[in-house]
């Protein structure tokens, strides 16, 4: 077993990590969007 290899492989698996991370917060953000447009509208219409 490397060493350089297995450094690579923990490079690897941070940055997948980060990458999840980065998606879910997108999609956590996303999902926000939507529902404060409605909270507007709903302002609006009342």
């Amino acid at each position: 077993i490397w060493a350089p290899s297995s450094w690579a492989f923990m490079l690897a698996a941070g940055i997948t990590a980060a990458l999840g991370f980065m998606r879910l917060g997108t999609m956590i953000k996303e999902d926000k969007k939507p529902e404060d447009a409605d909270l507007v509208f709903e302002k609006n219409e009342q």
